[in-house]
């Protein structure tokens, strides 16, 4: 009978050790869904990048037996289902969250990578689909090797163990594909005969026909300065300054492809005069019409300090018993100054009002049965000879 008894309570202690075994061990490998990989760098030639550092994630974490990666198809079908982009994913950690979900996954992967110089940054974010908390690994290099270190890290943070992946075979560079071929830069101008300059260097004048583009071919890849000087009359005006300036564009050529630039120059005396007027108006009082004409304008430009200055003129002309009459207030970065001017009858004659930063000049003609007149508000910042003062001349 004892014999029997130590057996009967082996025999449920074991049950106990196997049932509570059962219980406890948690074999399922751990699900997941990698969304993509972005280019975050100003450079587009290092878009290949993106396919090859997901495509070695990819191999390190699908060789885990306790990993499983979702298939790309079953994330595109639901992705269609929901009316989601893949890119909203990237950006949108609640619908990533909801998707994720929808796909049984326990986490969601995404990379980004920047070029810094010769070498590449790359961050893998890891999403708990459960909690939402995020956490992110961080790794830089240049050989292969680096990509398989990051691998190491999201393994041990999604499984809690420890793999080693990196190889002496991995010591390969990644950066190997870069897309050199030249671009070409079309340019139109209309200015003929200008001086065109890339990255500083004379390329060569413009044709006299405007019509025809100025073609620099062979141009690397990236970002480059373009320059025409089309003479020292010429160019453009910087503003709110007011200095005279060659034309310049700061341009990023793509591999293989073409870029169309068209270069406005103009005369710099009527860029200043067309700046410096800020107003002009003309009309007549006609004989048997009206013998007032009223206006109100408002107006505002920002002077050369960068300020910005409030106009208003209210203005009348008067037909009189002896003559015309313009009177009116003209008012300039809140200072009011009054005015008013008569011209006689079978006269010509012309009023100014000065104030700090704009001058009203007024025209009265009361030679004939009609009275013409004309008013216009200049800038007294601007003058004729800005140009010579303050031109830019890079040119040679």
């Amino acid at each position: 009978m004892k014999n029997i008894a130590k057996l009967t309570v082996l025999l449920i202690f074991t049950g106990i050790l196997f049932i509570g075994t059962d219980l406890h061990a948690d074999t399922r490998p751990v699900r997941l869904t990698f969304l993509a990989v972005e280019n975050q760098s100003q450079d587009n030639r290092q878009d290949y990048l993106a396919g090859l550092i997901e495509g070695v994630l990819l191999y390190d974490l699908t060789r885990q037996d306790n990993l499983e990666v979702v298939e790309r198809a079953s994330l595109e079908n639901v992705l269609r289902e929901q009316e989601l982009q893949l890119s909203s994913l990237v950006n949108n950690y609640d619908s990533a969250v909801r998707v994720g979900k929808i796909l049984g996954a326990d986490y969601l992967l995404k990379g980004t990578y920047v070029s810094l110089g010769n070498e590449i940054v790359v961050t893998i974010t890891i999403v708990d689909v459960t909690t939402a908390k995020v956490a992110a690994y961080t790794g830089r290099g240049v050989k292969e090797n680096f990509l398989h270190a990051l691998a190491e890290k999201v393994v041990k943070n999604l499984t809690g163990k420890t793999v080693k992946l990196q190889s002496s075979e991995y010591e390969r560079s990644i950066i190997t594909l870069k897309d050199e071929q030249p671009g070409t830069v079309i340019l139109y101008c209309n200015r003929p005969n200008a001086e065109v300059y890339l990255d500083g260097q004379f390329a060569g004048y413009t044709p006299v026909d405007p019509k025809e583009p100025f073609n620099i071919p062979d141009v690397k890849p990236g970002k480059h300065g373009v320059r025409v000087y089309a003479g020292k009359d010429w160019g453009i005006l910087q503003l709110p300054e007011i200095r005279c300036l060659d034309w310049t564009d700061e341009i990023e050529v793509m591999a293989g492809k073409s870029l169309v630039l068209r270069a406005e120059v103009r005369m710099f005396y009527r860029l200043l005069s067309e700046l410096g007027e800020l107003l002009n108006e003309r009309g007549r009082l006609e004989e048997g019409g009206p013998d007032k004409y009223t206006n109100r304008h408002e107006l505002r430009f920002t002077d050369r300090q960068g300020k910005e200055i409030p106009v208003v003129l209210e203005i009348s002309v008067i037909r009189e018993k002896s003559g015309t009459a313009a009177e009116g207030v003209l008012s300039c970065d809140g200072k009011k100054n009054p005015c008013r001017f008569v011209c006689d009858d079978g006269k010509y004659d012309k009023f100014e009002l000065n104030m700090e930063k704009v001058r009203l000049i007024i025209v009265l003609n009361a030679k004939y049965k009609y009275k013409e007149f004309q008013y216009k508000i200049e800038r007294t910042d601007i003058t004729p000879d800005i140009w010579k003062e303050d031109r830019a001349d890079t040119g040679s």
